[in-house]
């Protein structure tokens, strides 16, 4: 058994639930919906409901406009709030939703897939381990 052995099957153990959660953690609408208005959860909460209530009484030219302005503030707790009104109105009346597809999310760089990452680390591990030792 190499000596690297050890090192291998721990990265495998490390590198697992990186691999296994990837799918939500690259998921933006996941990610918006996660964004805090409070850090306080009753108060988070709070706000949540208020804007829902709002937001769901809003006309769709209305509630185009409020995701415009949150987008453009970076507010991203009321853009997944827009988008998630928007859908009502997308699956009743064939109206546009409020597309978030295009917004980048804080802590979600782009060419940075953190399960990417994991299999490349344990890949290269695999390979070296192996490898012959050197003399």
């Amino acid at each position: 058994m190499s000596a690297l052995g050890p090192s291998t099957r721990y990265l495998s153990e490390q590198a697992a639930p990186v691999i296994a959660q990837s799918r939500s953690w690259e998921s933006r609408n996941l990610l918006l919906s996660l964004e805090k208005f409070d850090e306080d959860p009753a108060r988070d909460s709070a706000v949540r409901q208020r804007y829902m209530a709002e937001l769901n009484a809003l006309g769709p030219e209305e509630l185009q406009l409020v995701a415009a302005n949150s987008r453009d503030d970076g507010n991203l707790p009321l853009l997944w709030q827009a988008h998630l009104a928007g859908r009502r109105w997308a699956d009743a009346k064939g109206a546009p939703g409020v597309d978030v597809s295009d917004v980048k999310v804080p802590g979600r760089p782009k060419p940075c897939r953190p399960s990417a990452i994991a299999e490349r680390s344990l890949r290269e591990a695999n390979s070296s381990s192996a490898r012959p030792p050197a003399d």
